[in-house]
């Protein structure tokens, strides 16, 4: 579900994951994004999805896992001119490279 001018809309996931979310911290998206990236602590990923043209639903595109981080995951950001995300944990900031894969063409 999602919330718009503070009212509950209903809205479809396509494709989701196997998988549901553990502990989610934070989702992250701007405007001009075709993602939406979620912040998935408890299971040490980051879920993206697209947005789907024409309509306010989305597509589970895939997953980041995040084995290594042995600390809880706070928050994240994603830098798309740099190709960047970047995540917060309680002690650091690890920057991740993001692919080209990444942009709906």
């Amino acid at each position: 579900e999602k919330y718009f001018v503070g009212k509950k809309k209903p809205m479809k996931i396509e494709n989701e994951p196997v998988v549901d979310s553990g502990q989610v911290k934070a989702i992250y998206t701007e405007k001009e994004m075709d993602q939406i990236y979620v912040l998935d602590s408890g299971k040490k990923r980051v879920l993206v999805y697209y947005k789907l043209a024409n309509s306010d639903n989305l597509s589970y595109n895939m997953q980041l896992v995040f084995e290594g981080i042995n600390e809880e995951m706070k928050d994240l950001y994603v830098d798309k001119k740099g190709q960047r995300l970047y995540l917060l944990t309680t002690s650091k900031i690890y920057e991740v490279e993001l692919w080209s894969e990444l942009t709906l063409v």
